[in-house]
Formats: C-alpha cells, sequence, structure tokens
C-alpha cells in the first residue's frame, strides 16, 4: 500500500469546495436585476454578472458609468431599461452616449 504524503490528502470538506466553487459562469438571466438602488437613489449596487459581486456607485458618477460600460452590448439593454424604470435619466443618457 502506497504511503500518503501529508500533500496529498485532502479532506472530504476541501474536496466539496473544490467541486461548488468550480468555473464561474456568466449570469445572462434577464430576470435578475444588475441595478439595487439604496440610500433613496443617490447609491446603487451594480450585480456583476461573472464575479456575482455588487460594488456601491454613486449614482450618475463616472466610475458608475464605466462599470456599467465595461460589462459590454450584451448587458447595455437591459441596463439602460433598468435606469429608466429607476428614473436616472442622467446616468441613461451617460450609459447611452458610449
Amino acid at each position: 500500500m502506497p504511503v500518503q504524503t501529508r500533500d496529498e490528502v485532502v479532506s472530504k470538506t476541501a474536496r466539496a469546495s473544490a467541486v461548488q466553487s468550480g468555473p464561474k459562469k456568466l449570469q445572462t438571466d434577464p430576470g435578475i436585476k444588475r441595478l439595487v438602488p439604496l440610500n433613496g437613489g443617490e447609491h446603487v449596487y451594480l450585480r456583476h454578472p461573472v464575479t456575482g459581486k455588487s460594488p456601491k456607485y454613486r449614482v450618475g458618477s463616472e466610475e458608475f458609468i464605466n462599470a456599467m460600460a465595461e460589462l459590454g452590448d450584451q448587458f447595455r439593454p437591459q441596463l439602460l431599461l433598468e435606469l429608466k424604470e429607476l428614473g436616472w435619466s442622467e446616468a441613461y443618457d451617460a450609459l447611452e452616449s458610449r
């Protein structure tokens, strides 16, 4: 019987965790809202479709507009629709002009 070294021993928990945290999948479901308003519309969480992270931005800030633009053309129509529904016309115009 071969002897296992310490580096070869992996717990059941570690194996299960590795399986669950496999490669990230692009979340393209249009039912997922990308914009989550905060503080009466002053700030917003922008849900990233790949990382799943939701960084907080000030609505209308250059950083927020850049983050939305970086998501690419695939998500632009959804973001524009959500901006319009939220009544954030300045952010809508800024994203549409890019």
